[in-house]
């Protein structure tokens, strides 16, 4: 890592590369997500007005190779997605994961060392993926409370939120839930956020995020209950449930 003059590799070459190598995943994506998962992809048509314009794309995280069906669902949007430092283990690992457009988090300053880069890429029309829950919680269809960073860097970059839901619909057999890897999948492109106007001071750019945060969140899970039945009907049984604890 000491060697690395970048953190986020965007040079003409690499740019180049990347996109060839993307292009590839995604057609195996293609074959694993249709015929294996019988993905289904929503809400395309509000990428249109992100064409050449950067942004903040965000996600529940709920799969491990969750990266890949994003870049599918956005596909020809090659975001570039945060990944842990540790991931970069060796050289052939490193170069491997900067094709794919993985960048690592340092573990010293992270936020206040890759922040310039981050710029750097919106200013120039790319994409950068954030999971705002900052943790995997696996085939989770409940999105945790968001973290404030990727509004942060919205807000202040002034460029648009674009939520990206992923549905996970277990498959059943007479009623019966089937092997939990032999889901279908759903994803969902909503409509994207316009930040609020940069203020002045931290406090209020945190309240704001914090804002955001929240509105994102209200978005995604929507999306998840709107296409995923068993968590709409687990949302009905709770709310049923204190008026039948009251007796009311």
């Amino acid at each position: 890592m000491k060697k690395m003059k970048k953190l986020i590799t965007d040079g003409p070459f690499m740019s180049a590369a990347s996109r060839l190598t993307l292009t590839f995943i995604v057609f195996l994506y293609w074959i694993l997500d249709y015929l294996y998962l019988g993905m289904r992809i929503q809400g395309r048509k509000n990428l249109k007005s992100l064409r050449g314009k950067g942004c903040v794309v965000i996600s529940n995280h709920t799969l491990f190779i969750e990266p890949g069906f994003i870049t599918h669902a956005i596909y020809p949007r090659h975001p570039y997605f945060s990944i842990m430092e540790a991931t970069f283990v060796n050289k052939i690992a490193e170069i491997g994961l900067r094709l794919l457009r993985g960048f690592p988090i340092p573990r010293r300053n992270g936020m206040a060392r890759i922040e310039p880069e981050i710029t750097r890429v919106l200013k120039n029309g790319g994409c950068v993926h954030v999971f705002p829950e900052g943790e995997l919680t696996h085939f989770n269809q409940k999105p945790a409370p968001f973290k404030k960073g990727a509004f942060v860097l919205a807000i202040e970059n002034q460029v648009p939120i674009l939520p990206v839901a992923t549905v996970i619909l277990p498959r059943k057999f007479f009623g019966r839930p089937l092997w939990q890897y032999f889901f279908r999948l759903v994803m969902v492109v909503e409509k994207p956020i316009v930040p609020p106007p940069c203020p002045e001071s931290r406090e209020e750019l945190l309240r704001l995020a914090g804002e955001m945060a929240r509105e994102s969140r209200t978005v995604i899970s929507d999306a998840i209950r709107t296409w995923n039945p068993d968590v709409r009907a687990e949302d009905q049984m709770g709310s049923k449930r204190p008026a039948e604890e009251t007796g009311k």
